[in-house]
């Protein structure tokens, strides 16, 4: 058989131009199916989320869709937050917006989803006019996150595909909890990065508790926190808490050829692998071992197990298909 050209999948990355570019315990079950419709995720508009878009008439959500822009090529879905004026701070009409986009993706045939931002700031947190809003009623601000930023931040971590945030500028607050919350992230190494909610008198939000203390151990996201500490995205990427820090020119170029190899991968194995993961650290070794060897038989049943079988055996890349 002739050999068929190598995908971005098997080949190396090249480095970085020069040139710069613009849940828990639980049975093996999740394994074993595709990517199915939770109460977190907005079209559903149950579990006391606001769908996206119902927050304003159609003319206010039409106004607000300009503040995000997603495009698909190939498999792989771009979103972009275009707030530049603003460094991309995330407002109602900002998040709901993602929010519309990311809905829009999942019912594409998206096999991967880059993260970017337009401007030099990737986003430097919630909107400050929001919160003046919300200052003399309390009760705003609890439904602002539990129907509007906690949801952006669940259906990121809940795609149905791997995802890669590319981070210039800084990632402040909110928008640090965003960047996170991609399975990639991607940070310039001079980016500012920072859960600085204490300087506003106010505690942590968009996940940023949960993902620093699961990245970096209780006592260094304390640290952080109750400092309100900005740090490099370098210091990010030597504690772990990004995937790798590259010049700033580099960013969007080696998150979207990241996103790029992605989407040429077999789907469904990164989708079960990355769930593996997740679960490792609320369960025993035994009970991994177990969601393991479910996961594998589930494997076995996809076209791309069979064709990444088929060309190691015939010395040849693999073109996976994401079934």
């Amino acid at each position: 058989m002739p050999k068929r050209r190598a995908s971005a999948w098997c080949r190396r990355a090249p480095q970085p131009s020069a040139v710069g570019s613009s849940t828990r315990i639980a049975t093996p079950a999740p394994y074993l199916v595709q990517h199915q419709a939770s109460p977190c995720r907005g079209e559903l508009g149950t579990g006391g989320h606001v769908p996206p878009g119902s927050f304003s008439p159609r003319s206010s959500l039409h106004r607000a869709m300009t503040l995000a822009r997603l495009s698909t090529t190939d498999g792989l879905a771009h979103l972009v937050l275009d707030r530049p004026d603003k460094r991309n701070a995330l407002s109602r009409e900002l998040i709901e917006a993602l929010r519309e986009r990311l809905a829009q993706a999942r019912t594409a045939d998206v096999r991967a989803l880059l993260v970017t931002a337009e401007g030099s700031t990737f986003c430097a947190g919630g909107d400050v006019a929001w919160m003046e809003q919300r200052k003399d009623d309390p009760s705003a601000t609890r439904e602002a996150m539990e129907e509007h930023l906690g949801p952006l931040i669940e259906e990121v971590d809940a795609f149905p595909a791997p995802t890669v945030a590319a981070v210039r500028g800084a990632a402040i607050g909110a928008g640090l909890g965003l960047a996170v919350s991609c399975d990639v992230t991607i940070a310039a190494q001079e980016a500012v990065l920072g859960a600085t909610h204490a300087r506003l008198g106010l505690t942590p939000d968009a996940g940023t508790s949960w993902h620093l203390t699961r990245a970096l151990g209780p006592k260094r996201a304390l640290d952080l926190i109750l400092g309100a500490k900005t740090f490099p995205g370098e210091q990010a990427d030597d504690w772990g808490l990004v995937s790798d820090a590259v010049p700033a020119g580099d960013v969007e170029e080696v998150a979207r050829r990241r996103a790029r190899q992605l989407a040429e991968g077999p789907t469904r194995a990164l989708r079960t692998a990355r769930q593996l993961v997740r679960d490792a650290t609320d369960v025993s070794l035994v009970e991994m071992l177990r969601r393991e060897a479910a996961a594998q038989e589930a494997m076995y049943e996809t076209e791309d197990q069979t064709e990444g079988v088929e060309a190691f055996l015939e010395d040849r890349e693999p073109e996976f298909v994401g079934r």
